[in-house]
């Protein structure tokens, strides 16, 4: 059973990234996985810290931070408090993020191995506005194909 005091940390974190606070989000979702490292929200904290390294640019630290987070939770499942969209399992979403930050720094060449890794996470989607599911898998294969496109 989740605290209320974890579930106000995930939420508050979302509202700052929403506002576009991302060190205050970081330190709210750190608070989280602090207090409550066993958490059914550890492994969603975990990724939006990663989500807000990359929307600060601090693609390396974002990098670092997805390989602690899919090594400490490899089976965790995305929660539905504040995503609702989103289904399957935290680390699919993550390597998606992995690989943006590749794209960002132009490590291309990177991102074929993580594309791999992504293969057996066909549970693992998005539904996009039409209703239909797009897995992760998928988004990193357009994403890479997209800047291999535009380079």
């Amino acid at each position: 059973m989740m605290h209320e005091l974890e579930i106000n940390y995930f939420l508050e974190g979302l509202k700052y990234i929403k506002g576009n606070f991302f060190i205050d989000a970081i330190e709210q979702f750190k608070k989280l996985v602090k207090e409550f490292p066993d958490s059914e929200l550890a492994d969603d904290a975990e990724y939006n810290i990663s989500l807000c390294y990359y929307e600060l640019n601090q693609f390396d630290s974002a990098i670092k931070n997805i390989h602690k987070l899919i090594k400490d939770y490899p089976d965790a499942t995305i929660t539905v408090l504040g995503a609702g969209n989103e289904f399957g399992r935290t680390a699919a979403k993550s390597y998606l993020l992995m690989i943006n930050c590749y794209l960002a720094l132009g490590e291309v060449e990177k991102t074929s191995e993580i594309l791999t890794s992504m293969e057996p996470y066909d549970d693992s989607y998005i539904i996009v506005n039409d209703g239909k599911r797009v897995t992760y898998h998928d988004l990193a294969k357009s994403a890479i194909d997209l800047y291999r496109k535009f380079k």
